[in-house]
């Protein structure tokens, strides 16, 4: 099952965000509670550097037996050095917390 989202508003960004995990996972049958709030929180920082520096974004969610894959691309690369660096860190965090859990799989390409 794949979810495209787009998402127009950012200041509703991380409302719908939560809204759509919670709603692929009732989906599933998933507890909201089986996946850490620090899991949810990778998501919600991506899409909170996409906010302060674009106005779109594409967002696939796909679960599968016990794996949960989260897509989001970007539209379009700020050339600001700022938002590299945070995008450095936001990848830098999932990457550490994907090594505790495997679960979540959140991974930033170009379209």
């Amino acid at each position: 099952m794949i979810f495209t989202f787009d998402i127009e508003n950012q200041e509703n960004y991380l409302s719908m965000f939560r809204l759509l995990v919670s709603k692929v996972m009732a989906e599933e049958n998933y507890k909201f509670d089986e996946i850490e709030d620090t899991k949810v929180a990778v998501g919600e920082m991506a899409l909170i550097a996409h906010a302060i520096n674009k106005d779109r974004l594409k967002m696939d969610i796909k679960l599968k037996e016990k794996s949960m894959i989260i897509t989001i691309y970007l539209d379009k690369y700020p050339e600001e050095e700022a938002f590299e660096m945070n995008f450095d860190i936001i990848n830098a965090l999932s990457e550490a917390m994907l090594k505790q859990d495997d679960r979540i799989e959140i991974i930033r390409t170009r379209p």
